[in-house]
């Protein structure tokens, strides 16, 4: 059985101590700490996305339920804020799980050339994409979304429907702080 490059990465990682770990090694292990917990609290926003569009389904599509929230509910959660909700949740969603989708290598990738190289040209393309397209994306994204975000609590922007979400700024600020851990 022959020993592969990924076996002897992890048998060399784990071999250090706190004390002995290059401070490159410990700063991005810290980082992954971050996107770890960023990722797992944006997880959980899977919940209220998914119940928030049930209720807001079986609100607008069934005939006697539809009646009786009508009358019982809707005074509380209109469509329209239910569905800014629904929007809220799938952005924070999306942006706090995007990094760690990344580290942990469960996104989406169309594999047509990547999947046949070997490992090192793997790495090299890896290298390639992240140096040169992603993380220059992120920046020029990080810097818009700061500005998008910034400009919404200047203005103290509110949605523009009558019965929408108010303070608009706080999850376009999720939007750069997902970017920022990604």
């Amino acid at each position: 059985m022959s020993n592969t490059l990924d076996e002897t990465n992890a048998e060399d990682i784990h071999h250090y101590t706190d004390d002995d770990m290059p401070k490159i090694l410990q700063w991005s292990e810290s980082l992954r700490k971050v996107v770890d917990v960023a990722g797992r609290f944006g997880s959980w926003f899977i919940i209220p996305l998914v119940l928030i569009t049930i209720f807001d389904l079986g609100l607008r599509k069934t005939g006697e339920f539809q009646l009786f929230l009508v009358e019982n509910v809707t005074g509380f959660f209109g469509s329209t804020f239910l569905q800014e909700l629904e929007w809220h949740s799938h952005t924070v969603l999306f942006c706090l799980v995007l990094g760690y989708g990344y580290i942990w290598n469960t996104h989406v990738r169309v594999d047509l050339v990547r999947e046949n190289l070997a490992f090192r040209k793997k790495l090299w393309c890896e290298w390639v994409g992240l140096t040169f397209f992603f993380v220059p994306y992120l920046f020029v994204l990080l810097y818009f979304a700061v500005i998008y975000s910034y400009d919404s609590f200047v203005v103290s922007e509110i949605s523009t429907s009558q019965v929408g979400l108010t303070h608009r700024w706080i999850i376009k600020s999720v939007l750069a702080i997902g970017i920022a851990v990604a």
